[in-house]
């Protein structure tokens, strides 16, 4: 069966949200942008550690794994969000932030961002659309836009890894079925909040979660 969802036009405006994200701050946003960013959310995925943010419309599920269970380092949250529209059209997006470190920001060279995820979605995507990496003053992102296959529908993947100095976070998001209004709003609106908090929230949010941040290192010492 022929592609459903991966159009030019949708192709063209996840490539934009992808390589544009960074600038959404400093840009004067389009109608199109605001209305995205103004997508009803419900839930915030922002744990204190991490620079980064998911907004969701519905609370996602929160499952605990490690690699190593003798390791506690290797263990991490995975926020899983899942809904399906009526019965022949899903949204999976699955978000993972741990904490990094000056040097592992210093190691993730966009070159490597880049190796990294293609490998994310080597099992998932059989055809990359594009794959490209921004740099702000703090952060840097790396995007792959792909094609999959799941069952007799082709589907659109997209993969991001973010990372500071203080944190790493990966985004994998599959849109998959039959054409659906409803399902590609919500797709493109999560993407839209999601993302480096100055970006998605504000400058001044950012600063209070900073704020925060250091008293409670302060307060654990």
């Amino acid at each position: 069966m022929k592609i459903r969802h991966i159009t030019l036009l949708f192709i063209s405006a996840c490539c934009l949200f992808l390589y544009t994200a960074p600038l959404h701050a400093q840009e004067q946003k389009t109608e199109q942008q605001d209305a995205l960013h103004d997508f009803l959310i419900n839930y915030r995925y922002e744990p204190d550690y991490c620079d980064f943010i998911a907004g969701f419309p519905e609370e996602p599920l929160i499952s605990h794994a490690c690699e190593n269970e003798d390791d506690p380092s290797t263990c991490y949250d995975k926020v899983s969000f899942t809904k399906v529209f009526e019965l022949s059209s899903t949204v999976q997006i699955d978000v993972i932030c741990n904490p990094s470190t000056p040097d592992m920001y210093a190691y993730f060279t966009p070159e490597i961002m880049e190796s990294t995820v293609k490998a994310m979605t080597k099992d998932s995507v059989l055809e990359t659309f594009n794959i490209n990496t921004t740099q702000s003053d703090d952060y840097r992102l790396s995007g792959l836009v792909g094609q999959g296959r799941k069952g007799l529908y082709d589907t659109l993947y997209i993969a991001q890894l973010w990372i500071s100095e203080n944190s790493i976070m990966s985004v994998e998001a599959e849109l998959s079925g039959e054409k659906n209004p409803d399902a590609d709003q919500i797709f493109a609106g999560i993407l839209s909040n999601t993302g480096h908090i100055r970006d998605v929230e504000s400058e001044e949010y950012y600063k209070e979660k900073l704020e925060t941040r250091s008293k409670t290192v302060e307060k654990n010492k």
